[in-house]
């Protein structure tokens, strides 16, 4: 699919539309520099990732680009692209795998993507009032960044649980050992959740406020160390827990949690 097939797909009143619905918000703290590319890290994943899939995927929040003439691409579990139809609606709309491959050809033309760091074991833990980032041992995107020079951003969707409900299913139990498992084997798993009453699978009218904030710099080292990598994701960290505290409050959730795991 050509990019000028992409733009207009991603700019189709139907995905204005869904944003108003919860309504979503975007508030960026700066602009970027389109002379370089970017690795903007969303948190936190939810059940569908409304924030990142409207925001940067289909530019519904903004009347022209999310970034002007920043390229990006809106990246996804591996498991979407076999799936009939749904590869295709992906690939439509400049969308493409997260997969290591796939990201450092994007960032090495200079272009860039978006991408919901936790994965499907975030999905998981999706609960309201208590945002669990699968952070922690997350190094690839680093590894990406320093292999490219592309800075990260951290992004965050307060409102993102909200959504839906979800039931966390106990630590150890056979629920959840089965959803680790097809995660282990797939890259996808299949929470258990629900949204409007008289419509489980359509999400609840609740407000996403995502915040943009100030981009990491990371160089261009391709021949990093594992140093090198635990310093970036460090600092990424803190920008990420920074970001969270600094803008909960005027987002609407000065009740919320956050857990690093």
């Amino acid at each position: 699919w050509g990019q000028g097939v992409a733009r207009v797909l991603r700019r189709l009143p139907v995905w204005k539309l869904l944003a108003r619905y919860f309504p979503l918000q975007l508030r960026k703290t700066t602009e970027l520099d389109p002379s370089r590319p970017y690795i903007v890290c969303c948190h936190p994943h939810g059940i569908i990732g409304f924030g990142t899939w409207l925001n940067f995927g289909m530019h519904a929040t903004v009347k022209g680009d999310v970034f002007p003439g920043v390229n990006l691409h809106c990246l996804g579990a591996s498991a979407w692209f076999y799936i009939p139809l749904l590869r295709e609606f992906a690939l439509a709309h400049a969308m493409g795998s997260v997969e290591k491959e796939t990201v450092v050809t994007i960032l090495g033309r200079g272009d860039s993507v978006a991408i919901n760091l936790g994965g499907a074991r975030e999905a998981l833990d999706a609960s309201a009032g208590r945002y669990v980032l699968h952070l922690g041992r997350r190094k690839g995107f680093v590894r990406c960044a320093l292999e490219t020079g592309a800075s990260l951003v951290p992004v965050m969707s307060f409102g993102e649980n909200e959504v839906f409900s979800v039931h966390v299913a106990p630590a150890g139990s056979l629920v959840r050992r089965l959803q680790d498992g097809l995660t282990s084997l797939s890259g996808s798993t299949i929470p258990i959740f629900h949204g409007l009453p008289y419509a489980p699978l359509l999400p609840k009218r609740s407000p996403i406020v995502t915040v943009v904030g100030e981009p990491i710099e990371v160089p261009l080292k391709p021949d990093y160390t594992p140093e090198d990598v635990d310093t970036i994701h460090a600092t990424y960290v803190e920008a990420v827990v920074r970001l969270f505290e600094d803008h909960k409050a005027a987002a609407g959730f000065s009740q919320l949690t956050l857990a690093i795991v």
